[in-house]
């Protein structure tokens, strides 16, 4: 069962990239060049991408419950350059403890993944994946179990921030750790 989901995420997440390089390039460089210009203005303003899932039962009650979490943060945004999905070595050392204490508490952990708004829906979905997917790789390196990470993209449909600038896009560009 979770070979058959593994296969199915891999082949959407290809499905969704192979959709996404006919069109991509020309919107990135179209968006990046409003992104330049005060003007600019934001194409698309409601999420129209369902997100991609990786499907575990998250038990959310008992990792809020749980006293013990309150040694860590909780919540953990992790910051990416335009167009990447390489995880910073400041984020390692946090993944780090991250791991340890999932792994001997037995808690799921979620990563999701999102972007700016620059490039097409279906491009941004595709990098967030990637980026979500790069936060519990480390995780699973680092000794969580792979069946307790669930993994998330949003792509570019809930922004932490709205505005049209850099400012805002370098804020958007992340994965958000929650346990």
């Amino acid at each position: 069962m979770i070979k058959q989901s593994k296969k199915f995420h891999w082949l959407a997440f290809v499905c969704a990239l192979s959709l996404s390089a006919c069109q991509a390039p020309d919107m990135f460089n179209s968006y990046l060049a409003l992104g330049k210009a005060s003007s600019a203005k934001k194409v698309d303003s409601k999420p129209t991408q369902s997100p991609v899932v990786k499907s575990y039962a998250l038990d959310k009650q008992s990792a809020i419950e749980s006293a013990d979490n309150k040694i860590l943060s909780k919540n953990k945004t992790v910051l990416f350059g335009i167009d990447s999905y390489k995880v910073g070595a400041d984020d390692i050392k946090w993944l780090r403890s991250v791991a340890s204490y999932a792994s001997e508490k037995d808690i799921p952990i979620r990563v999701e993944g999102y972007t700016c708004e620059l490039g097409s829906s279906e491009y941004n979905v595709a990098l967030g994946f990637k980026r979500a997917q790069a936060v519990a790789d480390a995780l699973t390196q680092m000794g969580v179990a792979e069946d307790k990470i669930v993994i998330v993209s949003y792509g570019k449909e809930r922004p932490v921030d709205s505005r049209h600038i850099d400012e805002a896009w370098r804020k958007n560009r992340r994965v958000e750790v929650s346990y």
